[in-house]
């Protein structure tokens, strides 16, 4: 028999819809969420919880404990909570506060390094605001900055020698950016040969692991009918096809 998985849950912004949405999975997909608990305040949790309740829907059970292993000895339909010290209780829904961003970090950072220290499997997050991250003094932009951070600081490296990149995944087609939390401008920027390069050989390796195989990769173009040949943009010509080029010199 297999091994059930440890997978931390951080609330997200309390003032936000978080909470909610991970009392819901609880409810609503018990027998999916078997080893999985929440991190966080257990009032905003329970109050969470409680708006759940209605006519012929039963309250939600929150289960507080010390440890991710207790997870798994909660019984289904029953939210556990993981507490963590000096977050603060419900705050008022909808408002961009810096008390928000600030338990919404703490969150993502003690599972980001439960994680990195394997004391658990993996980490799930619920969405935080970024505005509410940059009042609490957090200067990452969102989550992904976050844990790039974190993992810098565990491998004891500064943070541009843990270069990261975004991965949309099912379980047909994986989606990787070159560039993340950026304007627009700043993004059409960020697409150089060696972004682009740097971003192939993260994705090789990462798809190589999990896929246990070398991976296809398509790259897609920037402009319209990516260029038309340099009629409509030279970023494929100058920086995307040298990308594509080295990066199978490389063997990818």
């Amino acid at each position: 028999m297999s091994r059930i998985p440890l997978l931390a849950i951080t609330q997200g912004d309390p003032a936000g819809i978080g909470p909610e949405i991970i009392a819901k999975a609880f409810r609503d997909a018990p027998e999916r969420l078997r080893g999985c608990f929440a991190v966080g305040d257990v009032a905003t949790l329970r109050r969470a919880a409680q708006l759940l309740q209605g006519p012929g829907r039963c309250a939600l059970p929150v289960a507080v404990i010390a440890a991710p292993q207790d997870a798994l000895h909660v019984p289904a339909r029953c939210l556990p909570v993981l507490p963590l010290p000096g977050l603060p209780g419900p705050l008022p829904f909808g408002q961009v506060q810096a008390e928000a961003g600030r338990a919404a970090a703490v969150c993502v950072q003690w599972a980001a390094r439960a994680a990195l220290h394997e004391e658990i499997d993996g980490l799930v997050t619920a969405p935080l605001h970024k505005e509410a991250l940059h009042l609490a003094g957090v200067d990452f932009p969102g989550h992904t900055e976050l844990l790039q951070a974190e993992a810098a600081i565990h491998a004891g490296v500064p943070i541009a020698q843990m270069p990261v990149r975004m991965m949309l995944a099912n379980e047909s087609l994986r989606t990787v950016l070159v560039s993340i939390h950026v304007s627009l401008r700043d993004a059409i920027d960020a697409v150089t040969s060696a972004n682009v390069l740097e971003t192939l050989r993260i994705t090789h390796a990462a798809l190589g692991r999990s896929l246990g195989r070398a991976p296809r990769i398509a790259v897609a173009g920037l402009n319209p009918h990516a260029g038309e040949a340099g009629h409509m943009g030279r970023e494929e010509i100058e920086q995307i096809v040298p990308a594509i080029a080295a990066a199978r010199a490389q063997g990818m």
